[in-house]
């Protein structure tokens, strides 16, 4: 997310050349409606979304329920490699038995793209 943030995508042009075969959905004619248009929306978005894992290590221990975790990698965001360093605090509860930790779990984080 902070990725798009930093560097979002150039503006993409309206092809106004071609006329929409569709016909226009209208408030007196509710019938003309693309429910279709919802779903593309939701695979938008899931198009969005970045999946991926950040190794990394306990940095300090903030009271017996608290750790401070900070993780660096690079990954390769439009054709360009970077630095992507995360820093977390998360609760002791939150760390799964394989060691991981969700992104919904974490309490307050600082994501930053070094380079």
């Amino acid at each position: 997310m902070e990725l798009k943030r930093a560097y979002p995508d150039p503006p993409k042009p309206n092809n106004l050349a071609s006329p929409s075969k569709a016909p226009a959905s209208t408030p007196e004619n509710p019938s003309t409606t693309d429910t279709a248009g919802a779903a593309k929306n939701g695979e938008k978005d899931d198009q969005e979304k970045v999946f991926d894992k950040i190794s990394s290590i306990v940095v300090d221990q903030i009271n017996k329920d608290h750790l401070l975790i900070r993780g660096r990698k690079n990954v390769i965001y439009k054709g360009n490699k970077r630095t992507v360093e995360v820093e977390a605090l998360v609760s002791r509860r939150s760390i799964s038995v394989d060691d991981s930790i969700n992104s919904n779990d974490i309490l307050e984080s600082y994501v930053e793209v070094l380079r």
